[in-house]
């Protein structure tokens, strides 16, 4: 079994979105980073 490593689970992450744009699935592509997007304006709004 392969090692799971942060630089992996990178390259799956770029390479399900490269599939998604080449799809113009753009609101999956989106949706995907929404958690991360809401949590970084939290943090903004908070500091």
């Amino acid at each position: 079994m392969s090692k799971v490593t942060t630089s992996s689970m990178h390259d799956a992450r770029d390479a399900e979105d490269t599939r998604l744009l080449e799809a113009g699935e753009l609101g999956l592509l989106v949706e995907s980073y929404y958690g991360v997007i809401i949590d970084r304006c939290r943090v903004k709004v908070r500091n």
